[in-house]
């Protein structure tokens, strides 16, 4: 019945053909990348334009059930390590309709929020190309995920980790930047910068009414 005590011999057999060729820092490089994407670069900015300072409680809030899916995930993979991910667990927890239907809704999932990047994408390059047309954008972008995915695991997560390195220093640098413009009161524009903005924006804090409800 088992390789490892108490698992089926059924869930072994998933590992058939694979092998571990990431070392810790690409996984752990991965991990930190993958939770930087265009809703913090892009998105975040309209959102607070329109909520206010009171959207670092949605980002709280969310980050908190993030954590604890991050916890049960964790102790799973403490259970039995597969390269089948929580589609794997849920065939062993709950049958093989349950992994079905997990498995296709991460494919989904995965296609709708490829097609929001790549349209991210195409926004940026428009920023500084606005007669380059999105579509060419959209697929250069495309064709360069392919080609990176068509590369063996360790190239992959080596491009991966690089590439989260440039993800996290771009963070910093704003972060240096933001604290900077604050700490000194410098003009953006025809605003100026400041903590007091925090609550003295048009709709205060929290906008409750008009044009900047939440």
């Amino acid at each position: 019945m088992t390789q490892a005590e108490g698992t089926p011999e059924s869930l072994h057999a998933e590992q058939a053909g694979y092998k571990n060729s990431l070392s810790r820092r690409h996984v752990q490089m991965i991990a930190i990348g993958g939770a930087i994407g265009t809703g913090l670069f892009l998105g975040s900015a309209s959102r607070l334009h329109n909520t206010g300072p009171a959207l670092l409680f949605s980002y709280a809030f969310v980050g908190v059930i993030a954590y604890l899916l991050m916890r049960a995930l964790g102790e799973l993979l403490l259970h039995r390590a597969t390269s089948g991910a929580f589609v794997s667990y849920m065939r062993e927890f709950f049958g093989e309709g349950a992994a079905y239907v997990t498995g296709w809704m991460y494919w989904l999932n995965w296609a709708l929020t490829g097609i929001a990047e790549l349209s991210a994408v195409g926004l940026y390059v428009q920023y500084w190309f606005p007669n380059m047309p999105a579509w060419t954008t959209v697929l250069i972008a495309l064709a360069v995920v392919l080609v990176i995915n068509l590369l063996s695991a360790r190239a992959f997560g080596e491009f991966e980790f690089w590439a989260s390195i440039a993800k996290v220093g771009a963070i910093v640098v704003f972060l240096a930047v933001g604290i900077v413009v604050v700490a000194f009161h410098l003009h953006i524009g025809d605003h100026r910068a400041g903590l007091s903005n925090l609550w003295s924006n048009p709709g205060g804090f929290w906008p409750a009414s008009g044009a900047f409800a939440w």
